[in-house]
């Protein structure tokens, strides 16, 4: 009786393993068929998401096409270029998008330009050392607006130019950057991205958070639209300007934009001070878009560079999910 017993005992753990196992295999079964469809969902909404996405450029290259056409002779905050789109429902989510005026900044590659450089917007016959005097002290009065250390404009002109002899005092270049625990060189080239000034000496997260607002990385030389810039930009770029008086000036230049740049050296807020007028434009070339798209589980955040030409064509120069 014990023995057969002892055998029943055997025989009900072995019945007991064997289902056990199957639910294992079942549930194995289970998961990675589930795991299989959730892969498939994400590529097909992945690529649902990009299409929109690539849809959404359309619209902006539309949009900024047609702003050209109409003939328009300034570029300002109130045309329906900066008017922002609203999430649009989609099959399975949502899509949103504004254009920004990406030349309402200052632009960090000013700091180091090339005679040769393509720069429709900037009249480079006051040569390339002029051009990047005028954009070194712009840069230091933003810093000095903004209460950022004016010094960091040395690193910056150090992380761009192409030489390897750091600016006294501050400067930085490859002996500095490969001295720290995670060692990198400067660039030594024209920036590509805002982002890049994380790199830069002195830049800490909550300096980059200040300044970068009021920046862009453009591939050519470009002059600031007074139309779109900021009342920070605006004192920059307008030497014994206050931030006050550019605040008032940025305020009724959204009631009534400038038509031209004389217009608004004759603002009597600017009226005798000293401007330099090839760095001032109430044109734009270069734009952004900052879009949204959701469908299903895929969401992404972008932002695009474009370049309008001066025959209406839009191309996309880079793509920045954010």
């Amino acid at each position: 009786m014990k023995t057969l017993t002892q055998q029943q005992g055997v025989a009900l753990l072995t019945a007991v393993l064997v289902v056990a196992l199957a639910v294992i295999a079942a549930t194995s079964i289970v998961s990675n068929h589930q795991l299989s469809i959730r892969r498939a969902e994400n590529i097909i909404f992945g690529s649902q998401v990009w299409s929109y996405l690539h849809g959404g450029e359309a619209w902006a290259k539309v949009i900024l096409a047609r702003d050209l056409d109409d003939d328009r002779k300034y570029d300002h905050a109130s045309e329906a270029w900066a008017t922002e789109l609203p999430a649009l429902p989609l099959p399975g989510g949502f899509i949103s998008g504004k254009i920004a005026d990406e030349q309402g900044k200052i632009n960090l590659n000013n700091l180091i330009s090339d005679e040769q450089a393509n720069a429709e917007q900037i009249d480079l016959e006051m040569g390339a050392e002029r051009a990047g005097v005028l954009a070194r002290r712009q840069l230091e009065r933003l810093f000095l607006i903004l209460d950022q250390d004016q010094a960091l404009v040395q690193a910056v002109i150090d992380w761009i130019d192409p030489n390897f002899e750091a600016i006294p005092p501050h400067g930085a270049e490859d002996d500095y950057y490969t001295g720290l625990d995670y060692a990198y060189l400067a660039a030594n080239q024209p920036m590509r991205h805002i982002s890049e000034l994380r790199l830069v000496k002195g830049f800490t997260q909550e300096v980059y958070d200040r300044v970068s607002p009021y920046l862009t990385t453009l591939p050519t030389m470009t002059a600031v639209n007074i139309n779109s810039a900021a009342p920070e930009v605006l004192a920059a770029l307008v030497a014994d300007l206050s931030l006050d008086a550019a605040r008032v000036i940025a305020d009724e230049r959204n009631e009534e934009p400038f038509e031209t740049v004389q217009s608004f050296i004759s603002h009597p807020l600017v009226r005798g001070v000293e401007v330099n007028l090839e760095t001032m434009s109430i044109q734009s070339s270069y734009f952004s878009l900052s879009s949204q798209v959701k469908i299903g589980n895929s969401f992404i955040r972008n932002k695009s560079i474009l370049n309008r030409a001066s025959n209406s064509n839009v191309t996309v120069l880079m793509r920045t999910p954010r």
